[in-house]
């Protein structure tokens, strides 16, 4: 225990650093930290916890799992892999949700639910989730007479639980009360951080938890009623893209519930500081959108029944954006014989939200999340049969491929995404994007030769890879920014799973964290082109 804590858990609390303790946090990855941690975990678990020195094993074990976890998504899949959520999941249902004045067994219910909850951010987690019936074991916890206990295993359903059992998000007015007071503290500070009874947290992901228990329309309800509004508009005023974003989604989210409506409406502020977002030349394109669809929801005569994804209903009967993507299309000189008209759709804010489309959506076995390409316009490709006979449309994933307008031709005609180092028809050689990983600018060990996708478009429809060319269009003679990607379908276990390489440092799309948004794969084969992707700006 002595070499855990100076080699492993003291690195932790020497530095405040959320970076710094990620590094950290990913190194003990590479070195099969998570799974060494969990053999002496079980063993220490063997030992039993009435012996002292045994018992601060298990303390410095599951407080170093609980800290790592907060900081690194490499490590939270590795603990996945190596088995501890077995482990935590089986002293939940040992101990139950019953307050106790036992200390030891406290701190094992603690422990294991604050570590879930930092594991089950991982969306590599949700199929371990999945098969260890998470859901179902820790629901009991949301009734736990203390808040911190309750609001934790909400916050954890809240990532991993299927649209099929949204029915087990539904929260008591005490954990939703619990939650707003945290986040109203937080909004008190600089750093917009506030302190939990078990540590600290920041405004953004009590933001994003009560965003992700909105789903529920009963939490809908008692989420507005508790006092909810005010605090998501001060977040929307005072916090950053990130905040802004999700306190925008939040209140889309509420706004779905007719009864809620006019609350909103008649919030001071509400409206105006919506308005200024969709105005202001400062705003990023993600925080406009959001506030946007949060406008037009609000709009008395736009319906809210969500139709589902991939709906007959595509695109409004006349889509300007749709049209003018089109043309742009049209100016690229492309066969008709790629495309199937059937299958066309716009997400552009006004088409995505009238369909009553969710921003993310699951598709595979295992279930993996995407993101809604919003702001591009598909064109659908013909796909072979044998998309038909693999039973992709079920079984493969969803992803996305940015590239450079002049690859879109050979990429058709190929039938296939190329990699650097790929010849193409005509006897050109594709290289690495400036931007990306070179083969002289890279990681030790780092293999530039790869299809690079993410399940985000945010990611792929990046300058780096879907690199903006100048288009006029011949009907208004105006001037756009053009990009194009591609919408495919990939092959479970064909691609690994990696941080980004882009040199972003920010965070690029809410749902996936930049440790796990960039997918890439050496097979050929595994990908099936579905649609090509316009935006024009």
């Amino acid at each position: 225990m002595e070499s855990v804590g100076n080699n492993i858990t003291q690195p932790y609390h020497a530095t405040s650093s959320r970076k710094l303790r990620q590094r950290f946090g990913d190194h003990l990855a590479t070195l099969g930290g998570g799974q060494e941690l969990t053999k002496l975990l079980v063993r220490l678990d063997d030992m039993g916890m009435e012996n002292p020195d045994t018992w601060l094993g298990i303390n410095v074990i599951r407080s170093t799992c609980w800290n790592y976890s907060d900081a690194s998504l490499k490590i939270c899949k590795q603990f996945g892999q190596a088995g501890l959520f077995k482990i935590l999941l089986a002293d939940l249902d040992r101990y139950g949700p019953r307050r106790t004045q036992n200390e030891k067994r406290r701190f094992l219910v603690v422990s294991a639910l604050n570590i879930l909850h930092n594991c089950a951010k991982a969306t590599e987690n949700r199929q371990v989730f999945k098969d260890l019936r998470a859901v179902e074991r820790i629901a009991p916890f949301l009734k736990s007479e203390e808040m911190s206990v309750g609001s934790n295993a909400l916050m954890t359903i809240a990532y991993i639980v299927d649209d099929s059992k949204i029915e087990l998000l539904e929260a008591n007015t005490q954990v939703i009360s619990y939650l707003l007071k945290l986040l109203s503290a937080a909004l008190e500070n600089p750093d917009l951080r506030g302190q939990a009874d078990d540590g600290t947290c920041s405004a953004l992901e009590i933001a994003m938890g009560l965003a992700n228990i909105a789903v529920n329309d009963n939490n809908k309800a008692t989420l507005v009623d508790a006092g909810c509004i005010p605090l998501f508009v001060k977040l929307l005023q005072v916090g950053g893209p990130p905040e802004q974003e999700c306190s925008a989604n939040a209140l889309w989210e509420l706004a779905k519930l007719d009864s809620n409506k006019p609350k909103i409406r008649q919030e001071p502020e509400a409206i105006d500081t919506l308005k200024k977002l969709t105005t202001k030349s400062d705003t990023s394109t993600a925080v406009k959108q959001s506030a946007e669809r949060v406008l037009m929801v609000l709009k008395p005569s736009l319906p809210t029944q969500q139709r589902g994804f991939g709906s007959a209903v595509t695109t409004r009967e006349s889509c300007d954006y749709h049209v003018l993507c089109r043309r742009f299309k049209d100016s690229l000189q492309l066969s008709d014989l790629f495309f199937d008209k059937e299958y066309d759709m716009c997400y552009c804010t006004t088409c995505h939200t009238e369909r009553g489309d969710k921003l993310y959506y699951t598709r595979g076995q295992p279930e993996k999340d995407y993101g809604v390409p919003i702001g591009w316009s598909r064109f659908a490709l013909k796909v072979h049969d044998r998309a038909h006979a693999l039973n992709v449309f079920e079984k493969w994933h969803i992803a996305f491929h940015g590239t450079k307008l002049d690859a879109v031709q050979p990429i058709l005609e190929c039938g296939d995404l190329l990699m650097p180092g790929d010849v193409v028809m005509g006897g050109k050689m594709l290289g690495e994007r400036e931007g990306h990983f070179t083969p002289d600018r890279k990681p030790a060990g780092f293999d530039t030769k790869q299809i690079f996708l993410s399940p985000s478009i945010r990611y792929s429809g990046c300058n780096v890879y879907s690199f903006p060319t100048e288009f006029k269009d011949p009907t208004t003679k105006k001037y756009y920014h053009a990009k194009v990607a591609f919408q495919i379908y990939i092959n479970p276990g064909s691609y690994k799973v990696g941080p980004q390489t882009i040199g972003a440092s920010d965070q690029i799309d809410p749902k996936f964290d930049n440790q796990e948004i960039e997918w890439f794969t050496k097979q050929r084969g595994c990908v099936i082109l579905y649609g090509l992707l316009i935006k024009l700006e």
